[in-house]
Order: C-alpha cells, then structure tokens, then sequence
C-alpha cells in the first residue's frame, strides 16, 4: 500500500497562488521563499512520485526512521538526521521504509538564491555528527516557520518566516563552516596566540617566541597556525603591526621614525618598506591622505 498525504498529526500549509504573487513582488524575500511546508510524522506508507519533478526545489529533513529518494541515475538512503535536497524539474520519486516509516519536515522552495543553493543534482546531507541541541534548534526554526505562515498570510509574518528559511538552510548547507569554527583545541590555541601577539605590538618578538608561548615547536605551530589562520605566523603579527601603525600616523606630532621604534621597528626604513608592502601606499603618503 502507498500512501501520498495524510497522516495523523500532520501539519501542512500551501500557499495560496495569491499569495505566492505578492510574495514575488517582495523585493526582501523573493529570491529565497517558501511554497509549501509540512510536518509528516511516522509517515506509513508515504509516497510520492513526480515524472516531470516539482515546481520548486524539494527538501526533505528526516527527524526518525526511514525512507529513500530514487531518480533516473541514483537511489538515496535517508536515515535519522540526514537531509535530502531535489531540484526543480528533476523526475523522482520518494517514500517511508515499509517497516521502518520516517517522520519528515519539507519544504518546497523557490526563487533565484534557493535555486542557486539547491543546485541542479540531488543531494543528501548527513548531520549525524551534530548534537541534539543542534538538530532541537532545527526542529525548532521549522516550527516557528510553520507557525508564522500558518497565521493569515501577513506580510511581516511572511517575510520573518522566509527570513527565517536562511538560517534554517545554513545550519544544513554550511554545517561543515560551522564545524570548522568550533572552539576546537587547536584553534584556541591559535587564538590565544593571537592575542598575544596584539598584546606584545610593541616588541620585536621572534617565531620561536610564539611558538614557545603556545607549547609547541616551531614546525607544529607553524603548521597549525597556517591552517586556522591561513597566513604564516610572522605575516600575521607585521600585519597587526602596520595595522596599529595605521592609527598612531594619524597623530600628525608623532614623527615616522618614533612610530616605527615604537611598534619594534629600529630600522625606519625597513619599517617604511614594510607598511608600503602591507598598504600599497607609503607611511608618508598614508598619513597626507588621512589628514588632508
């Protein structure tokens, strides 16, 4: 037995064609909207097939069990935690594990950014390795989504609820960002070395120093400073240093050779090559340009 819609405890809206119209002509939401959106729990039986694919671009977050996606080429496994992503215009077909049905939130999507995000191939996203608050907090944004275009279709209850559609596709499609800028081990280490630095502008410290500071040798930090940082160590601090220098030039009763000595530099000439490198332009010519 297949079954397409309706299920107990199901919440499911679709928008009016009126509607939609008005959103389209709404300069802040439509290039990423909402068409259609619904909550399917323990779906038995769910299917759903569409030869010419959708209007709108599918997506598809299983919150329990099972269910798949097959298209032309591809048949996709969705599971607990993961996200499936169909395109407009894409011919599939999708539905529950017979013994093990899934319970989904969708949406339907459209516009020229949801296209550009979506893509044009399927796509399944797995975020298993997120905590439950994160995927509490997903859950949590469908809701208020659904909620708000549940109320009669006012117009800042549309726009806060498709508002709220970007936020809720960056924690699906930028997870690995998000990951990534986690306070991991080594990236507080880095931070604090930064920090560092910023307190130490004035002195002529030296790669081993850092290095020293964060208990590491001079290879690992190097290494681990590069990949958080994505600039060497040496080349991040003459930056911090220029950039500090860039707000004592405008002082006009500071002369260049006291700015230079002050930020560690005791050649003035060294130090004018540096911040010309760094700004395109000399500590002289920087500070006519400020000041005039």
């Amino acid at each position: 037995m297949q079954k397409r819609e309706g299920f107990h405890g199901q919440q499911m809206i679709v928008l009016p064609k009126s509607v939609i119209e008005e959103v389209k002509k709404n300069y802040l939401i439509n290039s990423l909207y909402i068409t259609d959106i619904g909550f399917y729990p323990h779906a038995e039986h769910h299917f759903r097939e569409r030869k010419r694919g959708a209007t709108g671009n599918i997506l598809i977050y299983c919150a329990a069990g099972v269910g798949w996606c097959k298209t032309f080429t591809e048949l996709h496994t969705i599971e607990p935690y993961t996200v499936c992503i169909i395109p407009a215009g894409v011919p599939h077909k999708y539905g529950a594990h017979p013994k093990k049905p899934w319970t989904i939130y969708w949406m339907h999507l459209e516009g020229p950014v949801a296209n550009l995000l979506v893509g044009k191939e399927v796509s399944t996203h797995d975020l298993k390795q997120g905590s439950l608050e994160e995927h509490f907090q997903r859950v949590q944004v469908f809701d208020e989504i659904l909620q708000n275009l549940g109320i009669p279709y006012q117009k800042r209850n549309l726009e806060f609820a498709n508002f709220l559609v970007s936020s809720f596709l960056t924690s699906i499609l930028y997870k690995d960002i998000k990951q990534s800028a986690s306070a991991t081990k080594g990236k507080k280490i880095i931070d604090r070395s930064i920090e560092y630095m910023k307190q130490n502008l004035t002195t002529n410290i030296k790669l081993q120093d850092f290095s020293r500071q964060a208990g590491l040798s001079v290879s690992q930090y190097s290494t681990l400073f590069k990949k958080h940082a994505s600039m060497s160590p040496m080349n991040l601090f003459i930056q911090l240093k220029v950039q500090r220098s860039c707000q004592l030039i405008e002082n006009p009763y500071m002369r260049i050779k006291e700015i230079a000595l002050e930020l560690g530099f005791d050649d003035p000439l060294y130090f004018s090559r540096v911040f010309t490198k760094v700004m395109g332009i000399s500590p002289l010519k920087f500070r006519q340009t400020v000041l005039s």
